[in-house]
This record gives structure tokens, C-alpha cells and sequence, in this order.
């Protein structure tokens, strides 16, 4: 009389074979990490197993390998390569199935490895933009620190002025920038003339261009000493 194995074997290959809907208990149903269904004979299933139980304990010898980096970023990336990695072994390790209509394991693993490497793909370029958001962020903190010396370097420059070195200064600043040719009484207009009466200065009080020491308060030095202005 022939073994239960035995009785199962050709029960699977006669339900392969013929499409019997009876036996199709006997077929051992699988869902590979990307979705896609797969079914197996007990052989192939029992192997698929083996092969994911070996996959965890060699995860968990990694994890412990790593110690506590395995839980950062560098870690899960070398987690994860080194899962894609294996998955290339255990799919050159899968004895191929001789029944048709059913799927061996490594048809399985080939699905698992794609989401494997997919993951430690996404991984790693998260850890390269992390690296060049870092990068950014020290280039921003070397700016600033520069900066930051440039204004204190600047700030006791202008702190040493004497109060005249300050006035002859604001006047200068003031009267660059207005856009024409007479901005004070005492300029030449392009043909040479005095502005007089015509400048900025006579025309709008004294409001909008510093002419004079006169108009320079004593709070616009304060402000300009303090690097306010």
C-alpha cells in the first residue's frame, strides 16, 4: 500500500495535471511580497519555509551584529542590502518544480527579493538625502557662524569711530543714494551749475537726503554705532 507522501504526491500531480477541483486543498497557497499569488506543492512550500526561517535567524544575526546601529538609518540600509543579497542564494539554492500548472519556490523568492531590493533601494536614497540635507545644513551653519564673526568684526569697527568719522559717513551713505544729479545745494547739476534752490535737499526740507552735519541727530549715530543702520 502506498505511503501517505506518496498518495499525496500523485494526488497533487493528477489535480496539476487534469484540473481536478477536488484536490486543490492539496495545493499550498502563497502570497509573495509584491501581492502577487502563487501555489506550491507541499515539496516547494516545505522548502519556501526553510528558506524564510533561515532568512529570519540570519536577520536576527545581523541585528545583533550591528548591536544598536542596526536601528538607524546606515543600519537598515545594511540590513536590507544584505537581504537582497541573500535572496540571490537561496533562489539559486531552489530545486526547480517538475509539476505543471504550480510555481516553484524561488518563483516566491524572486517576488520577495523584488520588494527586498526595492526596500533597500528606498533606503538608501533616503540616507543620501538625509547625507545632502546635513551637508546643507552645515554649509547653512558655516555662513552664518562667518556671518555672524563679519557683523561682530564690524560692529567694533564702527563702534571705534570717532563721532565726526560717523557723521562724515551717514552723509556720504545718504546723499549715494539718491538717484540724480543734485541731491544737496552745494552739488553741480550735468552742466556744471550749482543745484541750489533745484536740489532734493531745498525741494522736499531736508527730508529725504543729509546734507548738513546738522541733520545728523544724535540717535542716527547711536543706531549706526549699534549696527542697527
Amino acid at each position: 500500500m502506498p505511503s501517505a507522501p506518496t498518495i499525496a504526491f500523485f494526488s497533487v500531480l493528477l489535480a496539476a495535471s487534469f484540473g481536478l477541483p477536488g484536490c486543490s486543498f492539496l495545493a499550498f497557497q502563497y502570497k509573495g511580497a509584491t501581492g502577487k499569488h502563487y501555489r506550491l506543492t507541499q515539496a516547494q512550500a516545505a522548502h519556501y519555509e526553510d528558506a524564510k526561517a533561515s532568512l529570519a535567524r540570519e536577520r536576527e544575526e545581523w541585528r545583533r551584529e550591528l548591536g544598536a546601529s542596526s536601528e538607524s538609518a546606515i543600519g537598515r540600509l545594511t540590513i536590507a542590502r544584505r537581504e537582497c543579497e541573500a535572496y540571490e542564494a537561496m533562489i539559486g539554492g531552489a530545486p526547480p518544480e517538475p509539476v505543471r500548472h504550480f510555481k516553484s519556490a524561488a518563483d516566491v523568492l524572486r517576488d520577495d527579493r523584488r520588494h527586498a531590493c526595492a526596500k533597500a533601494d528606498g533606503i538608501r536614497k533616503r540616507v543620501e538625502n538625509d547625507r545632502r540635507l546635513d551637508a546643507h545644513r552645515a554649509r547653512l551653519a558655516e555662513a552664518e557662524a562667518i556671518q555672524e564673526g563679519a557683523q561682530a568684526t564690524e560692529l567694533a569697527r564702527r563702534q571705534g569711530l570717532s563721532k565726526r568719522a560717523v557723521v562724515k559717513f551717514l552723509l556720504r551713505r545718504s546723499q549715494g543714494r539718491y538717484r540724480g544729479r543734485c541731491p544737496c545745494p552745494f552739488h553741480a547739476d550735468a552742466r556744471g551749475r550749482r543745484c541750489g534752490a533745484r536740489s532734493a535737499y531745498s525741494r522736499h526740507g531736508g527730508g529725504r537726503v543729509l546734507c548738513y552735519p546738522r541733520d545728523i541727530k544724535p540717535e542716527m549715530i547711536e543706531s549706526y554705532r549699534q549696527g542697527r543702520t
